[in-house]
């Protein structure tokens, strides 16, 4: 049995973008996530140092 997939769904859409786009989104994914990493702490660990700072 094949499970199909909605064709207006990311997994879908993803793939028809040209490849500049896909790039741009996975940038920005990537730029998301980290910083939704960096804002996770725990009550031993601080969150590390924002490296945007040095990248300028």
């Amino acid at each position: 049995m094949v499970a199909w997939r909605g064709l207006d769904s990311e997994a879908v859409h993803f793939y028809a973008r040209s490849k500049v786009s896909q790039m741009q989104w996975l940038e920005e994914f990537i730029r998301e996530s980290l910083t939704k990493a960096r804002s996770v702490e725990s009550a031993d660990h601080p969150p590390p140092p924002d490296d945007s700072e040095d990248a300028g």
